[in-house]
């Protein structure tokens, strides 16, 4: 992944936050600590809905426009800690994409 400046992790961390509904709140003035505490979070959350609410987990997949051909392929990994994580990278993968797009064009 293309390296963020600390101003560019902080805004991506509030902007992922308004996105994705995370039970607990981020308060980290450091914004690589922030970043790596909400992908943690993240991933216990998806861990969580791959067991408990699949369907759930694969419509935020499609309303956050994750890449059908990603999303089968993590599906393909033999735990659902493998799983979780490769769905955690291309979620975020996919928000870095729409956050610098927007960014580029000026909104």
């Amino acid at each position: 992944m293309e390296s963020l400046t600390d101003l560019e992790l902080k805004d991506l961390e509030i902007y992922l936050l308004k996105k994705i509904d995370a039970e607990n709140e981020i308060i980290i003035s450091d914004a690589e600590a922030a970043f790596t505490q909400f992908r943690a979070l993240l991933k216990i959350k998806i861990k969580d809905m791959l067991s408990f609410d699949l369907e759930g987990l694969m419509q935020i997949l499609y309303r956050l426009d994750v890449p059908e051909d990603e999303t089968r392929h993590a599906f393909e990994a033999h735990s659902v800690e493998l799983i979780a994580e490769k769905i955690t990278e291309s979620i975020i993968l996919r928000e870095v994409k729409k956050y610098k797009l927007k960014r580029e064009m000026g909104l």
